[in-house]
């Protein structure tokens, strides 16, 4: 899952941007109070960094957007109400990645898992999970 937003309300501001106590920050629209239109957030985890870069609505991560995690994973594509969703694809630090339909967070829908030993998976996903007829190959 993906780093909790910072409250708006509770971060510095200078020239344009948003800092935190625990180093946090975000440089970007504002509107309403919220974070909205286009905007990078830099997210501490456990003394390590996560940062978003893309589209907000409603103080939410909505649009397309690339989401870096903690652990060198990076998902690119859709997102709704702060979730993945729709089309994206999420690479892991060993080549590993999955291109393919999300839905609220999970892979979900028709999807290709790739494996850096060269094996694949062409798809139905079922909440995170390969499931039913599908392409495989070693």
């Amino acid at each position: 899952s993906v780093a909790e937003t910072p409250d708006l309300e509770t971060g510095a501001r200078q020239d344009g941007n948003i800092t935190w106590e625990d180093g946090a920050m975000y440089s970007g629209g504002v509107s309403g109070g919220k974070y909205s239109g286009f905007g990078i957030m830099q997210y501490i985890v456990d003394d390590y960094q996560a940062k978003y870069t893309g589209q907000w609505l409603e103080g939410k991560q909505n649009g397309n957007g690339t989401y870096m995690y903690p652990n060198g994973r990076i998902y690119k594509g859709g997102w709704k109400d702060g979730k993945q969703h729709g089309f994206g694809s999420m690479t892991w630090p060993d080549g590993d990645s999955y291109v393919g339909a999300w839905e609220n967070g999970e892979r979900q829908g028709w999807g290709a898992l790739y494996w850096n030993n060269g094996n694949s998976y062409e798809g139905r996903i079922v909440s995170n999970v390969m499931s039913g007829q599908a392409l495989h190959f070693r």
